[in-house]
Formats: C-alpha cells, sequence, structure tokens
C-alpha cells in the first residue's frame, strides 16, 4: 500500500486501521508529504513524479526480492 501522509481526502490513519484487513503480507509505504496521488506541494524531492516513483518500486521490489 502506498499513501502520502498529507493526504487531505483520504487520511492517511485510514490505510494504517485497514492495512489488517488484506489478510495477508502487507507494507504500508508512507510518502512523507504527499496530497492524495502525487501532489507534493513545495517538497522539492517530490516535485518530479519519478521520485516517488523509484522510492515505491523499491519497496516493492524489496518486498518482493
Amino acid at each position: 500500500m502506498v499513501h502520502g501522509t498529507a493526504d487531505t481526502f483520504v487520511p492517511v490513519e485510514s490505510a494504517r486501521r485497514h492495512k489488517a484487513l488484506f489478510g495477508g503480507p502487507v507494507t504500508l509505504v508512507e510518502l512523507d508529504g504527499a496530497q492524495h496521488g502525487s501532489a507534493v506541494h513545495g517538497h522539492p524531492t517530490y516535485l518530479h513524479p519519478q521520485v516517488w516513483q523509484n522510492e515505491v518500486v523499491q519497496q516493492v521490489s524489496a518486498f518482493l526480492g
């Protein structure tokens, strides 16, 4: 699961609370400062989508590893 910590549409607490309902191994990747989707206003490391996409790909690869 991937969720932005600054999501104002679906609060990150919702993902934290519901991840146990998946019934199997699950990892919650929290993108610090990310809004709903990929917008991170004013955060220099997330101005380009490739930055957070790479972070997610690395987490998924490690999980599948």
